[in-house]
């Protein structure tokens, strides 16, 4: 079974050895995510790729690590090539009394300039204090919809609404909560990120389109062009959807820039004319390392580093052994994945 347990870096703690922890090297991360994505957009520039909108690198704009990772960006070498993008994607909660809001107005102001004038795409967004049971539903519902018609942004895609990953259930929201407490009648640029792989259920896009809802975001495998043509046949014309790539350390097969590239230009040739957004980079990067391998530096449980010709020990992830690895390690944790 696919691990689905760094969809929503936000949600989950990394669990970390009591020997290991690791520390992000900013500037690495910064250049890595611009070659990636400055490659994309240069990409689809080159194949004049009409239907594609591409969006940032999806940002944890709840997150102490936005404004490193966004300057790092803005210092690479070659620098960020903001001005190639449709759009700023990021994923902001309301969480600890925290209004959504609040974090944007913060973290907007801390894009480099060329970013700031460029349109926000909430592609995960919703009430973390209702799903946590903080507050009462109601309330925090209706405080939900209150901060998502006031907010100055392109889309803002509620996420696993319909209950489409049953992983993160606490996020679901139901039909009449919906047209009651969050969009009114119609949810417009409030969509739904399906919070699993292309393609969904008849039944979960009719909720989206039931719900008048502008955008709809799900996950794309390298090479799967099938079930983006299923999602393009199943949706009105008039809605967007907004790929994203990546779970976890797994690109999906999209390591190398161009297989994204050639990917897009399959469904550039499908899309009809239809606006169709791409993430051209990972979900969270400050979670999601698939596009920045090597920028992690390994540090000892006091955060110094690791004593000279130390190496943690790495099993592959398809491993098994029985018993288990050992009855004492520390859950959750994973053996391939310190």
């Amino acid at each position: 079974m696919k691990r689905l347990t760094l969809i929503f870096g936000l949600l989950l703690l990394t669990a970390v050895s009591p020997v290991q922890a690791q520390e992000l090297d900013y500037q690495c991360v910064g250049q890595s995510l611009t070659d990636y994505m400055n490659a994309v957009i240069k990409g689809v520039h080159d194949e004049n790729l009409t239907s594609i909108k591409l969006l940032s690198p999806a940002f944890n704009m709840t997150s102490s690590t936005f404004e490193s990772i966004v300057n790092g960006m803005d210092a690479a070498q070659p620098k960020a090539n903001w001005d190639g993008l449709a759009g700023i994607a990021g994923n902001v909660y309301h969480v600890d009394n925290r209004s959504i809001k609040s974090y944007l107005d913060e973290k907007t102001s801390q894009l480099p300039g060329p970013a700031k004038s460029k349109p926000i795409f909430l592609t995960e967004t919703g009430n973390k204090d209702v799903a946590d049971g903080k507050v009462e539903r109601q309330f925090g519902l209706t405080t939900l919809g209150q901060e998502l018609s006031t907010i100055d942004v392109q889309a803002a895609l509620l996420f696993n609404v319909f209950n489409t990953n049953g992983q993160f259930a606490a996020f679901a929201i139901s039909d009449p909560e919906l047209t009651s407490s969050v969009c009114g009648l119609s949810c417009g640029k409030i969509g739904v990120n399906y919070a699993t792989f292309f393609s969904q259920s008849p039944a979960n896009y009719n909720r989206a389109t039931d719900h008048q809802m502008k955008f709809f975001l799900e996950i794309a495998r390298a090479g799967d062009i099938d079930p983006i043509q299923t999602a393009l046949t199943s949706t009105p014309s008039d809605s967007s959807p907004i790929i994203r790539i990546g779970d976890g350390n797994d690109s999906g097969g999209f390591n190398d820039p161009q297989t994204y590239v050639e990917f897009l230009k399959q469904v550039d040739s499908v899309a009809n004319g239809r606006t169709i957004y791409a993430i051209a980079g990972p979900n969270e990067p400050d979670s999601e390392f698939w596009a920045s391998p090597g920028c992690q530096t390994p540090t000892n449980q006091k955060g110094g580093p690791l004593a000279e010709g130390f190496r943690p020990t790495l099993y592959n992830c398809g491993d098994t052994t029985d018993p288990e690895y050992h009855p004492l390690r520390p859950y959750p944790g994973s053996p391939c994945d310190p």
